[in-house]
């Protein structure tokens, strides 16, 4: 038995009229819409443009390889939120926000397929009898999970406050933004369902059908303009929504998927997972420079890592280094790039000579020396970010330039360095010392004794001059 048989209609009367109280098929609002998908898809290409351009400043680095492992990838991080979910609480939360949206972007397209493309050129409805109520019911179901999604996101921002979390007007916008598209969404279902006299078959929306019951006692003229402004305020709503899915806090919409696609596939295997390039003997020789001393000496990966960053803070609530109060957060990091970023390399962008851009130092000013020297490189921010953004690669990068180029590095450092170079030891003990542990009673011989030997045991600093493991290396002799 079919669902629509439970009324006592024709099946093509199980349907609503396309373009409700705004001209129908062939007015004028209908061909607003247009105007707006096109102002808002012209917006996102240039801020994309934009943004391509500013990573393009920085260096080559081969990310376009594999493209079926990339997009395995794409589907265990991004659609099947693998590492979001780790978190019960954010991970519903953010679950109910990103589910509920793909289910309403279907449910989108299902209608505009219909009122844009059959019933358009061949007067054929689709969303008509059993496919009109199972269609009407998904879209409440999805509209209701991102409306659980944002009062989770309502509480845990601005009631719970967790510290990883930094509140800025951008966040409050998005969320207001998806808030006011989904409420005046169901308004316009509820205001549609008044207007036409409560149509049994419309229980399958069953938000709609009970908010109408709001308006049963208003006349239906002013119903009618209600309908009209809200509608016009849904699509002004959904197509800013649109517009910005490439910038600031909505842009993680797009741009943390090319994160994740454009990842180092290296990171997805055990053998190779998290591991430190070394610098060749190649480039040793022949290289000017080493490690990274200005922001476009990040590759072009690394600088789209900044703006995939979504601040979630998930790196820095599992740093070592930043859970024993070291000054390091491997979120504000990668926002200190960012920043850094969306400071230089739009004056290099329009520069004639680069070495006349003027702008605050990567090392110093925007990201500290502390800073980079507190890490362990224990990749555990890469191993929770669910955009899998590469923390530590861009520490190392500038830790070697500070090394390498300017002769700088951690206080611990540079007291252990000048005792090896002086003493051969880290600890600054008397070269002369090393084999004072050596007593005659062992019966121990040094290479200079007996050079004719196939083992050769090196004892090493902290068995030689360190009294614990002294007893370690007599027990091994």
């Amino acid at each position: 038995m079919s669902l629509s048989s439970l009324y006592d209609l024709p099946v093509d009367q199980i349907t609503r009229e396309s373009y409700f109280n705004v001209g129908g098929m062939h007015g004028f609002m209908r061909w607003g819409i247009y105007i707006f998908l096109i102002i808002a898809g012209i917006y996102i290409l240039y801020s994309l443009i934009q943004k391509v351009r500013i990573w393009r400043k920085g260096k080559p680095e081969l990310r376009t390889d594999f493209h079926e492992k990339r997009i395995i990838a794409l589907l265990k991080y991004v659609f099947l939120q693998k590492k979001i979910l780790r978190e019960k609480y954010a991970g519903i939360m953010h679950a109910s926000l990103f589910y509920g949206f793909i289910g309403l972007f279907i449910v989108t397209f299902i209608i505009l397929i219909q009122e844009d493309v059959t019933e358009l050129f061949f007067h054929f409805k689709f969303l008509v009898g059993d496919a009109y109520l199972l269609w009407s019911l998904a879209g409440d179901v999805f509209g209701v999970a991102v409306i659980v999604g944002l009062v989770m996101a309502f509480w845990r921002r601005y009631k719970v406050k967790p510290s990883r979390l930094d509140t800025k007007p951008i966040d409050t916008f998005a969320l207001v933004l998806i808030a006011f598209i989904i409420l005046t969404g169901f308004m316009n279902e509820a205001l549609r369902i008044a207007i036409t006299g409560f149509p049994e078959f419309e229980v399958w929306s069953p938000v709609g059908y009970t908010l109408a019951h709001l308006f049963g006692w208003i006349s239906t003229p002013k119903l009618e303009v209600t309908h009209y402004i809200n509608w016009w305020l849904h699509m002004i709503g959904a197509f800013t929504f649109i517009g910005l899915i490439a910038t600031d806090k909505l842009g993680h919409v797009l741009i943390t998927m090319l994160n994740v696609y454009f990842q180092n596939l290296n990171n997805e295997s055990p053998k190779t997972k998290f591991a430190m390039p070394i610098i060749s003997p190649q480039e040793f020789e022949t290289a000017e420079s080493f490690g990274v001393g200005t922001v476009e000496h990040f590759t072009w990966k690394q600088l789209m890592d900044g703006d995939a960053c979504t601040r979630c803070g998930r790196c820095q609530d599992n740093c070592p280094a930043y859970l024993t109060e070291k000054p390091l957060s491997p979120k504000k990091i990668i926002n200190d790039v960012k920043a850094a970023m969306d400071d230089r390399i739009p004056k290099l962008l329009v520069a004639e000579d680069p070495n006349t851009v003027e702008s605050k130092a990567l090392i110093g000013e925007y990201v500290l020396e502390d800073e980079i020297w507190s890490c362990t490189n224990c990749a555990a921010c890469m191993e929770n970010c669910p955009v899998q953004i590469e923390h530590v690669p861009k520490i190392n990068d500038m830790r070697r330039y500070q090394v390498l180029m300017e002769g700088k590095m951690a206080p611990e450092l540079q007291t252990s360095f000048s005792n090896m170079e002086n003493n051969s030891n880290p600890y600054g003990f008397a070269f002369a010392a090393r084999g004072d542990w050596v007593t005659e009673d062992l019966g121990v011989k040094t290479l200079a004794e007996d050079p004719d030997v196939d083992f050769l045991y090196y004892v090493g600093c902290a068995a030689s001059y360190d009294k614990r493991n002294q007893k370690v290396a007599i027990a091994l002799c």
